[in-house]
């Protein structure tokens, strides 16, 4: 798996199949069942709390993942808002 870190929001995007998982404090992710959200899935407030940076980050993830996909309408447009 490849993992990128979101710090700005303590999580943690699994870039293979686009769900995203809290942050630990040793920073690894929290791979327990029921708590992974797939990218198209987490709600407006968690992207509003990215920083600039994180957001870019964020946003390239899941195009990426979308891409390979083939699914890149599935991406909220709120994704893309500044």
């Amino acid at each position: 798996m490849s993992y990128i870190d979101l710090d700005s929001v303590d999580t943690v995007i699994d870039t293979v199949t686009g769900d995203t998982y809290p942050m630990l404090a040793n920073g690894e992710p929290d791979l327990s069942d029921m708590v992974a959200v797939h990218v198209t899935d987490v709600d407006e407030e968690w992207v509003d709390s990215l920083s600039s940076a994180d957001s870019v980050i964020f946003t390239e993830a899941c195009l990426s993942h979308l891409y390979e996909m083939n699914d890149e309408e599935a991406l909220p447009s709120y994704a893309f808002s500044d």
